[in-house]
């Protein structure tokens, strides 16, 4: 949780929030956000320990050419 800055992140009860959509025509992300890589530990997360967290991982996955501020926020959830 370190690595990508998320070592003070809140508890919430579920991965994803119900009906969220990852449009790419909403402002995008600042480049100096760690996206890939926390969306790149997450993965590893789901495939050996937290099968659960699927869903949300691969929503969060399909903005990674051009994440946004909302999917930074999923991701951030997901954590």
């Amino acid at each position: 949780l370190a690595t990508p800055g998320l070592d003070e992140a809140n508890a919430v009860s579920t991965p994803a929030e119900i009906n969220v959509s990852m449009e790419e025509n909403e402002e995008h992300l600042s480049s100096d956000i760690p996206y890939r890589e926390a969306v790149g530990a997450l993965m590893f997360l789901m495939t050996a320990t937290r099968p659960d967290i699927a869903y949300a991982v691969s929503t969060v996955s399909q903005v990674m050419d051009k994440p946004t501020i909302k999917a930074w926020q999923a991701v951030k959830r997901i954590f």
